[in-house]
């Protein structure tokens, strides 16, 4: 299995959450899944600026010059995408917040009914399902959860599913097997 792992986690080195991400991927590379650990932190990753750009004057790709097209690729690449973000403020983080509206290349301007909502459409054929990882931190169950509806909803604009719904309260064993469930 491909795996981009979408990594907001904190800026600096060590650290509880390093190690545990660090962990997860050589656990999943041990099981045979390819992952791309596309660290946040470490990349070169400018806010979306709402120019639209990537919907009108270069259809499916950032005007921005940076490492967003980078991230496109590993995602659309892959078979399972994991957003592994600390919650802040009880939600993702702003490093994850930024990543995900620099998708927005991912799908097309227009508008179908997919379920009996409206969402956009698709602008590739396939796209892969998603998973998130979330480090709970000081925040309750109720924020967890919150969190992740959001990924669900993320998901089903998509025409995808949410198939891992993890936190960093599970061993980074625990979420491999959830991973060879799938």
């Amino acid at each position: 299995m491909n795996i981009a792992l979408i990594d907001a986690g904190p800026i600096g080195p060590g650290g509880p959450y390093d190690a545990y991400i660090g962990d997860l991927v050589r656990q999943l590379g041990r099981r045979g899944c390819s992952v791309d650990h596309l660290s946040l932190p470490h990349l070169k990753l400018s806010h979306c600026v709402g120019c639209w750009s990537c919907w009108v004057k270069t259809p499916g790709r950032c005007s921005l010059r940076d490492d967003g097209s980078r991230v496109l690729r590993s995602y659309l690449a892959s078979d399972l995408v994991v957003f592994a973000t600390p919650l802040s403020l009880g939600f993702v983080s702003g490093m994850m917040r930024r990543m995900l509206d620099r998708l927005i290349p991912l799908y097309c301007p227009h508008i179908e009914v997919y379920r009996g909502e409206c969402v956009h459409t698709r602008r590739y054929d396939r796209y892969p399902a998603v998973g998130c990882l979330l480090h709970r931190g000081v925040y309750d169950e109720e924020d967890v959860s919150v969190t992740q509806e959001y990924f669900r909803r993320y998901a089903f604009h998509f025409q995808t599913d949410l198939v891992l719904e993890a936190s960093t309260d599970l061993t980074p064993d625990e979420v491999c097997d959830a991973i060879d469930r799938l």
